[in-house]
């Protein structure tokens, strides 16, 4: 666990372990909303309202699950989560397996990604979600939460990342993004390489997208970022 105190505001950095039932299953919930009721996405979701699978139940070894909560008095709220993957094979690869058989990627993409890439120089990124918007509904007797900033934990969750690049030598993160988010990266001069996109897809369209992390360090810092580059160096061993 990583405290950080930004903005007036205390925020809280966690790998979740996978016993951690009660904030997994939050998290769950928050990316059935974000990608399923929101992105459209064609995601199962169970009858607790979680949008969940195999991944989830997979050695901490190979798979982390890192979310940012923002403190309250003795409370703390789920911000965000993302799962990174550090692949062993393509055998093991959401992107080959679940998104090519559901017919989000064709199978001219997936084994272009085989025949060129090794699944060993990636981390693989799923579920990155961020809850949109400050404020959080909560019971009258609760009172007034104050805001959090959602560029915060923002980039806590990509704090969380770096740390599992540093941590495991690859610099390069493979992942789905819908077309806005996509955006987002694009002028926040994250440095990165669309393999695949597909405009129509669910509500927005979404691309296969290769990050460079650090080249994209290198990036934020040339163009004055430096507090959005102070916090994603904040877990830097």
């Amino acid at each position: 666990m990583y405290s950080v105190f930004e903005q007036g505001q205390r925020y809280r950095v966690r790998y979740l372990h996978r016993y951690d039932f009660t904030r997994r299953n939050t998290y769950q919930r928050l990316r059935a909303n974000i990608f399923v009721k929101q992105s459209g996405w064609e995601l199962p979701i169970d009858k607790r309202g979680r949008e969940r699978d195999h991944y989830d139940e997979m050695d901490e070894d190979r798979v982390q699950i890192a979310c940012v909560y923002g403190r309250y008095g003795y409370k703390e709220y789920l911000l965000g989560g993302v799962r990174i993957h550090n692949l062993g094979n393509w055998n093991e690869s959401m992107v080959v397996n679940e998104f090519h058989h559901i017919g989000m990627l064709p199978l001219s993409v997936v084994d272009l990604l085989k025949e060129h890439h090794d699944a060993t120089d990636f981390l693989e990124i799923s579920r990155l979600c961020l809850w949109r918007g400050r404020a959080y509904e909560t019971p009258e007797r609760e009172g007034k939460i104050p805001s959090f900033q959602p560029s915060v934990a923002r980039d806590l969750i990509y704090a969380a990342m770096f740390a599992q690049v540093e941590q495991t030598k690859r610099k390069q993160l493979l992942f789905i993004a819908d077309r806005y988010y996509l955006q987002v990266l694009r002028r926040s001069h994250f440095v990165l390489e669309e393999l695949y996109f597909y405009p129509q897809g669910g509500k927005r369209g979404y691309s296969l997208v290769v990050l460079d992390f650090l080249a994209s360090l290198v990036a934020l810092e040339k163009v004055g970022a430096y507090d959005q580059v102070r916090r994603i160096l904040s877990l830097h061993t």
